[in-house]
């Protein structure tokens, strides 16, 4: 998204894109969809789970860009980025089988994407974005992972990206007896138990309870 975006601040037509797509966004944040977590442009203070969640959207939002910018060069890198994205991100994510052969090659799809969308808006002189950050070459290692371990999808941590600030917070000291421990974990249950009724269970807004 940081080249997608780089991009669009170098067309001068970031701000129009993101004015465009946020109320997009945040009608379909209203919905509160569990699946499908999402925060309004530009993508700062953003989780995982965030990340995730616009993934499944990603191809649409990126589409009106296109729209605001017809004439734009690298049209069709732009495309095939953020489509190759998407599909990558469904693949490593889904909770059914996929052959690692044909996850491998979609994650080379992608980079190859990567590739040919900084030869469109760069010159040669320009160190690609995923060439420079290990994490894009590192995902040609999820396929063997995902065959050892089983589903990605099964260990990744997004939806409780931040849980060990509710431990910190409740946690002063390690070394105690366990049932310290037990005190503490049984207060962190209730205490998340209170918020999820509180953020789940009512549809109306806070400002209306209040």
């Amino acid at each position: 998204m940081d080249a997608i975006h780089s991009h669009m601040s170098y067309l001068e037509k970031k701000a129009t894109f993101f004015n465009a797509v946020n109320p997009i966004i945040d009608d379909l944040m209203k919905h509160r969809l569990d699946f499908c977590k999402l925060k309004t442009l530009p993508p700062t203070k953003w989780l995982a789970e965030h990340d995730l969640g616009f993934s499944r959207i990603l191809p649409y939002i990126y589409h009106h860009f296109i729209e605001i910018c017809p004439s734009q060069p690298a049209f069709r890198e732009l495309q095939q980025l953020s489509n190759s994205l998407h599909v990558m991100l469904s693949l490593l994510m889904s909770d059914g089988d996929v052959n690692v052969v044909v996850l491998e090659n979609h994650i080379k799809v992608f980079l190859d994407s990567c590739h040919h969308f900084c030869n469109a808006t760069h010159d040669n002189t320009y160190r690609e974005f995923w060439l420079a950050k290990a994490n894009f070459i590192s995902l040609l290692n999820l396929p063997k992972q995902i065959d050892r371990f089983g589903k990605l999808r099964w260990y990744w941590e997004g939806n409780c990206e931040r849980f060990i600030q509710t431990i910190k917070s409740q946690v002063q000291a390690l070394r105690q007896k366990y049932s310290y421990y037990e005190s503490k974990l049984l207060f962190i249950t209730r205490l998340n138990t209170f918020r999820w009724i509180d953020q789940d269970l009512f549809d109306y807004d806070k400002e209306k309870r209040l």
